[in-house]
């Protein structure tokens, strides 16, 4: 009568280390360490949690200054284009020259 009976598993749940701690912490306070080694390894997820926010967030942070230069390049770009084109009528600054080449050379 209960051979109609079938069980799915997959692989798509998330189990959180306080669920299971929750869930199995009175089996695993009868085994000697193993409450300990579970409390330890919770404790090095939240750690690691920690350090993939933080490098998350400097990752996003590089990527603006990243931006800000591009930003600042092509505008040095757009200078050094204008005065070339003013040096073609004898119309040019030498220091703003000077000062956009070592812009774009940085």
């Amino acid at each position: 009568q209960y051979s109609n009976v079938f069980f799915i598993c997959t692989q798509t749940d998330d189990l959180e280390p306080t669920e299971t701690m929750r869930d199995h912490s009175d089996v695993a306070q009868e085994e000697p360490g193993r409450w300990e080694k579970m409390t330890e390894l919770a404790s090095e997820i939240t750690s690691l949690e920690k350090q993939v926010s933080d490098k998350l967030q400097e990752e996003e942070d590089l990527e603006g200054q990243v931006e800000e230069f591009k930003q600042q390049y092509q505008e040095a770009v757009a200078d050094l284009t204008e005065l070339r084109e003013e040096a073609e009528d004898d119309e040019i600054d030498e220091d703003q020259l000077v000062n956009l080449k070592a812009v774009i050379a940085t």
